[in-house]
């Protein structure tokens, strides 16, 4: 449930949405009900939206590829394509006006011919699907999400290297009118990694497989009537277990343990047309590795910041990013060049 003081503000509130806007506040579309970056942690919710987009990825504020994509509802249907989105050749998404689905495909090959010896071919494929809808489970209403991939790549090398990933995860959001507005959050992650090299033919193994869960509470408001909050209070444990069929191999595990740590977001209305955003976490992880014959145990403490701005006219939005090296190290006014003022762009249109 969205808590806006009128009705004026939660349509102000949703026209704010893009990958930029993600970033700055907290980085985890399950804190944000109000923007379509939620589509892709709760594809039941992509009914809420209509827009076209362009956008570049910059992970660290700072500029990365770009992904296009539109989403428009139709006789009831909600319907959408995706180009490049996380590097993914093409994502279809659907809405029944029951529940949303996503998938994603991804296919890239390579040729490379010496001047003498034989040619190497690699290729990469992956696939992915997410289903997501409404449950009455918690609260008002529950967003519930479950979705599994695949990728693979054929390096084409002497050793015929040869990579799998298999992963799939869950989660369920619940929706009322309590203190934490976003309760119970809750997400279950599973991947599998494999590595195979043949050498004088003995093929040779690696098997990472990880298992994550956490659990959290988060709290999206209109603070004033300008100024929009976010928090979140998060506890999970992510465990890593290896093996391989080489010799010598020990390392049997890695466990990380998150003690409680908070999110914020906030965002700041000036006039009619300008936001500014910013953002954190703090962070305490508790982690151990399993060396087999050794371990090692250590305690570590992070925080970091983040922080953006956004302009709109009417359905029409241009959200970024501040990059880091600017905040750090000062300014050159624009570009993707170390030092520049906006680190990762996006624009959006709203129908």
């Amino acid at each position: 449930m969205r808590l806006a003081l009128t009705a004026f503000l939660v349509l102000a509130v949703a026209a704010f949405a893009s990958d930029p806007r993600l970033f700055v506040l907290t980085g985890d579309a399950r804190l944000l009900d109000d923007d379509y970056t939620e589509i892709w942690a709760y594809p039941g919710t992509i009914v809420n939206y209509e827009f076209a987009t362009l956008t570049n990825e910059g992970s660290t504020g700072n500029w990365g590829p770009g992904w296009g994509g539109v989403v428009m509802n139709n006789g009831g249907i909600t319907w959408g394509v995706t180009h490049n989105h996380y590097g993914k050749l093409v994502e279809a998404l659907y809405h029944s006006g029951n529940f949303g689905l996503i998938v994603g495909i991804d296919y890239d090959s390579y040729t490379y011919e010496p001047d003498s010896g034989a040619s190497v071919e690699s290729s990469e494929m992956e696939f992915d699907v997410a289903f997501g809808n409404e449950l009455d489970i918690f609260g008002d209403y529950t967003d519930f999400a479950i979705g599994v991939g695949y990728e693979s790549e054929d390096t084409g090398d002497s050793l015929e290297t040869m990579y799998t990933t298999l992963d799939a995860g869950a989660s369920v959001r619940g929706h009322g009118d309590g203190f934490f507005n976003l309760f119970p959050i809750i997400s279950l992650g599973f991947e599998s990694d494999k590595t195979e090299r043949t050498y004088s033919g003995v093929t040779d193994d690696w098997t990472r497989t990880m298992i994550a869960f956490d659990i959290g509470a988060g709290k999206n408001f209109m603070f004033a009537p300008k100024t929009h909050l976010i928090a979140a209070v998060f506890a999970g444990v992510t465990n890593y277990s290896y093996s391989s069929s080489a010799a010598g191999y020990d390392h049997d595990s890695d466990m990380y343990i998150d003690l409680p740590y908070f999110k914020f977001g906030v965002e700041q209305y000036i006039g009619k047309w300008l936001v500014a955003r910013a953002g954190g976490q703090a962070r305490t992880t508790i982690s151990t590795v399993d060396m087999g014959t050794w371990t090692e145990k250590e305690i570590d403490t992070t925080i970091s910041t983040s922080f953006g701005i956004g302009l709109h006219w009417d359905n029409f939005m241009l959200d970024a990013v501040i990059s880091d090296d600017f905040v750090h190290a000062g300014p050159y006014m624009f570009g993707g060049q170390s030092n520049g003022f906006l680190g990762n762009i996006a624009a959006v249109y709203n129908f």
